[in-house]
């Protein structure tokens, strides 16, 4: 039987204006939920960088092109996609690339294996050196991260601050994770990762899913969620709104909770 994760609720007590706005002095100034946790967070010291899984499809794309679309795959293959919002489109609305067949599957990560092993073998271990290599692959990965939907420069520097953020370890932690089933892992991701600067670099880094009263995990959440408890490790928690009602604004003691 799979082991459930046990992970951290924290309360967000916080009044409601219409289904997905929280209300934290007055109706003229409502605000998203997320938004309100965000600066509920800011409030308490901690930076904070609203998330979800665009920020990942960047980071794979622009650190793992080299081995995806590396020309020693014998199943490689030209393929065509439809321009994401025109971008870089040709003229009939479609971008060109090279994928291999099975991409994002278990079998493309097996049949590729070791060449996945070589690439991890030249990604750095210094996050100076990582943040070097993404930066120099922006122009190469392009046409991977169009297909990945991670193609704006805001998608980029989000990225970035992941890498900046969580070091190069374990952002190479996360890449073989999501690499190992690619359409099966990149979704679900929360929606804010937060972390505290210290003159030795970012720490307490937590990643935080946030709710209203009435929302429930996602199946790509809750697959996030277990994955994250069976393989990654990374400090995760929910914050939930649990207006109408009481408006002071506090967010409550973590309380330990299992996944239903």
């Amino acid at each position: 039987m799979q082991e459930q994760p046990t992970i951290f609720v924290a309360d967000l007590v916080a009044a409601f204006l219409a289904a997905l706005a929280a209300l934290p002095a007055s109706p003229s100034q409502a605000v998203q939920v997320e938004e309100f946790a965000a600066r509920r967070l800011r409030a308490q010291g901690c930076e904070v960088m609203f998330c979800e899984s665009r920020p990942f499809q960047a980071l794979y794309g622009s650190l793992m092109w080299l081995w995806v679309q590396s020309a020693s795959d014998p199943r490689l293959r030209v393929c065509m996609f439809g321009g994401r919002d025109g971008v870089e489109a040709d003229e009939r609305g479609l971008i060109w690339t090279q994928l291999p067949h099975d991409f994002g599957s278990p079998a493309h990560t097996q049949r590729r294996g070791e060449a996945l092993e070589a690439h991890f073998d030249i990604l750095p271990n210094d996050t100076a050196e990582m943040l070097g290599a993404y930066d120099y692959w922006q122009e190469p990965s392009r046409p991977l991260r169009q297909y990945l939907w991670a193609y704006t420069e805001e998608d980029q520097q989000r990225g970035r601050i992941l890498v900046e953020v969580l070091g190069a370890l374990r952002v190479k932690m996360i890449l073989r994770y999501v690499a190992e089933a690619y359409w099966k892992r990149y979704l679900g991701w929360p929606d804010l990762v937060s972390w505290r600067e210290t003159p030795e670099g970012p720490r307490a880094v937590q990643f935080i899913e946030v709710k209203s009263s009435s929302d429930k995990l996602s199946d790509d959440q809750r697959t996030w969620i277990q994955g994250n408890h069976d393989h990654l490790h990374l400090d995760f928690r929910i914050m939930k709104s649990t207006g109408p009602g009481d408006l002071s604004y506090r967010c409550t003691s973590p309380a330990r909770r299992r996944l239903a």
